[in-house]
């Protein structure tokens, strides 16, 4: 009667597993709206000699989106518009190293 309950219940758990990972599956290949295959994300660390207040911090990124939004690099062949987030969850990442 044991080897019986133990039994049903594995193939419960199992049941469960395959479902859940199917779901994780299908929800990998939603479509988002947005092409993501002309998105360009990089990750840009503080220099410690930068101070850690946030202030300063956002001040820092939007001194280099301002210099990103140069008549010099809109003039790059498809771009649109540069933006600064912060995640990068949109583009499938590819990282030699551990990001």
């Amino acid at each position: 009667m044991l080897v019986a309950g133990e039994f049903t219940l594995a193939v419960a758990l199992l049941a469960g597993a395959g479902l859940a990972i199917h779901s994780f599956l299908n929800l990998q290949r939603v479509d988002l709206g947005v092409r993501t295959d002309h998105v360009l994300d990089f990750y840009l660390a503080i220099p410690d000699s930068r101070s850690k207040e946030r202030e300063r911090i956002v001040a820092y990124y939007h001194q280099i989106l301002a210099s990103m939004q140069s008549d010099r690099l809109r003039e790059m062949r498809g771009m649109r518009q540069p933006a600064i987030g912060a995640q990068a969850w949109i583009a499938k990442r590819t990282c030699s190293r551990a990001c």
